[in-house]
């Protein structure tokens, strides 16, 4: 866990690389990020369980949000998402 120096010092030092960095988003001990437009939705009726080592293509869908057409997580669901940055982290 890192301070809100630590992480400044740590974007300073290019060992955390964040863009667009919106300094206002820095906090205490972490960073706000936005939330992207692109979502994984699993269709889990598909598949009895999740193998992480076999090839299992229709598990997720992929669903893109628009101001058109906004994306809507309900109760109880889960999904992957992006972020409107991009992050890097050193080793």
């Amino acid at each position: 866990m890192l301070s809100d120096v630590d992480i400044k010092n740590s974007i300073k030092d290019n060992e955390i690389e964040i863009s667009p960095l919106i300094e206002e988003f820095i906090q205490p001990s972490s960073i706000d990020l936005r939330i992207g437009e692109d979502f994984r939705v699993f269709e889990n009726h598909k598949y009895s369980h999740i193998d992480p080592k076999a090839k299992q293509e229709e598990l997720t869908k992929l669903v893109t949000a628009s101001t058109k057409e906004p994306f809507v997580l309900h109760p109880g669901e889960f999904v992957l998402g992006t972020t409107f940055e991009k992050v890097t982290l050193s080793n």
